[in-house]
Order: C-alpha cells, then structure tokens, then sequence
C-alpha cells in the first residue's frame, strides 16, 4: 500500500510538472505606430533633430511607481522600444509637411510611464522644440509640448497604446504650431 501510494504521489508530481511553465515568453519589441505619410504637395523640407537626456538614450521602457516609490525608476523585462524613445519620435515627425525649409530641434525632456496605484497607469510625454529657418542660427520660436493619457491597462502594452496615441497628438499639434510660424 506504502509504495503504491507512492507511486501515486510522483505520478502527480511529474504530471504536474510537465505543465509548469520553465520559459519566460519571448521579449515583444514595440514602436509608436504607423507612420501616416501626408500626401500632398509642400514647398519646403523639414529636418528634425531629436535629442534625449543620457537615460533616455536606451530602448527600456520606463516606469515609475508613485504611490509606492516615487524617485525608483524601473523598465520591463520583457518588453521595449524597437529604437530609442528620440528615434521613434523622429520617425513620426518627419512626415510633417512644410511650405518652407526649416530644422527643428526637439529636446525630449520626459517619456515615461506612471503608476498612481498598482492598477492605475498613465503615460506622459513632453519635449521641447526649437525653429530655425536655413541659414539662421538663432531659432525664431520655442515651445514646450506637453501630453498625459491613462492608459487602458496598467501594464507595458497599455503603456505602448498610450504612447502611440499620444504621439499622434504630438505630431498633429506640432505641424499646426509650425504652419501658425509660417
């Protein structure tokens, strides 16, 4: 009976066992979205240089939990960026049409997600843009854009959503300040 009862309890064991799961999933690399090309046609060239601070310069994506420990800033294992946050935006804003040349420099100055509870999230974006029309070394305007949205879910992939709508509204709003210079 002893041994049987044995038996039994290794069976399960290995049984068991065999449906634990040994491997983490794989690492899933995220962007901002689809970049929507402007059709149409535009008199001007624009060249964007994006910047960011040193520990912005990686493809982590950052998180903070306020509510808990507000100065720590933490990243996903198994989530990130397919370039730098700088990178992606660059990407994005690129596709901005212009009536005349012009080089924007963009200072990102935050990218990052925010825990105020451990089930509420939200994502927060801000940088800030200089103009300069060819040729001239002093920029003739500056702007500090600033974006916040909760995110869907209090996770990386809420995060990832909410940056990609968010830089939507980035791109939008900094083409229609740039067309209000012109």
């Amino acid at each position: 009976m002893k041994i049987s009862l044995i038996s039994w309890c290794l069976v399960l064991l290995v049984l068991g066992g065999c449906g634990y799961k040994t491997k983490p999933d794989a690492a899933a690399l995220h962007d901002l979205g689809l970049i929507m090309q402007r059709n149409g046609e535009q008199a001007g060239a624009l060249h964007i240089e994006v910047s960011a601070p040193e520990w912005l310069r990686d493809t982590r994506i950052h998180y903070r939990q306020l509510y808990l420990t507000p100065t720590i800033v933490k990243f996903y294992n198994l989530d990130r960026w397919i370039a730098q946050p700088a990178a992606l935006l660059a990407k994005h804003f690129t596709v901005i049409p212009v009536s005349e040349t012009l080089t924007v420099r963009v200072r990102l100055l935050d990218f990052e997600q925010r825990f105020e509870a451990p089930l509420k999230a939200r994502s927060v974006i801000s940088f800030e843009a200089e103009v300069f029309k060819v040729g001239e070394n002093l920029p003739i305007a500056r702007k500090i854009f600033q974006y916040e949205q909760v995110n869907s879910t209090a996770n990386a992939l809420g995060a990832v959503n909410s940056f990609a709508d968010l830089t939507r509204k980035a791109v939008a709003e900094l083409a229609s300040w740039l067309h209000s210079l012109l």
